[in-house]
């Protein structure tokens, strides 16, 4: 988290030469389309590795958290080297460094964080938990100076935060730790989706070409942090029966993994950071209705009206966001015919750490 907080103070230092992020009329539908894949994919493996790291007795969150990166750069490494994807930014060591390297940190943090909080955590509560996630995202995107507030904005994002508290506090069994797990897994997630906002809508980087340089940034603190805190038990006799035993759910688990983040990649460069963590609690809805069935957790009164309360705290952000958004393309538009420009498509970020960087600002 310290490596994070010099990032972020390096890129507000930085802020001058940013410029919020807009997207095109023309991407809804390939928003829709990706959008329709990650609710789908992204609920599926959640419920694939809750099933694996609990119902199988493998105790290795962070380890099955690594999978899908290392799917995902295996796919990405073929389809570079055999010519089907071209790389368009040939980033070097210290502009990797300096731009994505950060991104595999709060990756790594997000997705071992988010699957350590099975063990402390329901099921259910954890996907109420992430009813605060857009609030975080957004005010790390303002920070950023990649968004922009207005007062309709704020008043949702605060109908959200009252849910999400009424939420927590009428949930009768839960640890500090486990709250302390996902309070890191937001957080880390929110940095996430800036650093892929600005790579991939800014600087209009493909998805291939994102994981081709995201997952090895990822899978370095990840094997790291399973070197750490699973490297005695990874290997131990049980450990190996369940992999031999269950091989397919760790195929299962490496392949949606890789799917989610392809699906995650595609929402957030047609549709922003944030609308993608408002999607995302369509996801959430629904694992909490599978977990009450599947797995007879239940849910109190007092969390159900919160849960709901901050669901309608993103139908007031959705309205809020949308209206702000075709604003945005308006002034861009009479901004650009008072130039003389013609200018079309998105309005670009410089890469952090790029040198031209300070030439536009």
């Amino acid at each position: 988290m310290v490596y994070l907080s010099a990032l972020f103070v390096h890129t507000l230092q930085q802020k001058n030469a940013m410029e919020t992020s807009s997207y095109d009329k023309s991407q809804i539908f390939w928003a829709l389309c990706y959008g329709l894949a990650y609710l789908f994919f992204a609920a599926t493996t959640v419920i694939s590795n809750k099933h694996l790291i609990t119902n199988t007795n493998f105790h290795s969150a962070i380890f099955v958290s690594s999978l899908g990166s290392w799917f995902g750069w295996i796919v990405s490494l073929g389809m570079v080297w055999s010519k089907r994807t071209t790389l368009v930014h040939n980033l070097t060591l210290k502009e990797w460094t300096v731009s994505v390297l950060p991104i595999g940190l709060a990756t790594a943090c997000s997705l071992a964080a988010a699957n350590m909080a099975y063990f402390y955590l329901s099921l259910a509560f954890i996907q109420v938990l992430k009813a605060f996630a857009p609030v975080i995202t957004f005010g790390v995107l303002i920070a950023f100076g990649l968004d922009r507030h207005n007062t309709k904005i704020l008043v949702a994002l605060c109908v959200i935060v009252c849910g999400s508290l009424i939420a927590c506090y009428g949930e009768m069994h839960f640890t500090l730790m486990g709250l302390l797990c996902m309070l890191i897994a937001e957080v880390s997630e929110a940095m996430r989706s800036v650093g892929i906002q600005l790579l991939l809508v800014n600087r209009k980087m493909g998805l291939i070409e994102g994981m081709y340089y995201f997952c090895p940034a990822t899978l370095i603190f990840l094997t790291f942090l399973t070197a750490i805190f699973e490297g005695q038990n990874l290997f131990s006799r049980e450990h190996v029966q369940v992999m031999h035993e269950y091989w397919y759910l760790f195929c299962i688990s490496a392949g949606l993994g890789f799917l989610v983040t392809l699906s995650g990649l595609g929402v957030v460069q047609n549709a922003g950071a944030t609308l993608f963590k408002a999607m995302s609690q369509i996801k959430n809805a629904c694992i909490i209705l599978f977990a009450v069935v599947a797995y007879g957790e239940t849910l109190t009164w007092m969390e159900v009206v919160g849960y709901g309360l901050a669901v309608a705290g993103f139908a007031m952000f959705n309205v809020a966001k949308s209206r702000d958004m075709e604003e945005v393309r308006m002034q861009k538009g009479m901004r650009e015919e008072t130039l003389g420009k013609e200018g079309e498509g998105t309005i670009t970020t410089p890469l952090l750490g790029d040198p031209s960087s300070r030439d536009r600002g």
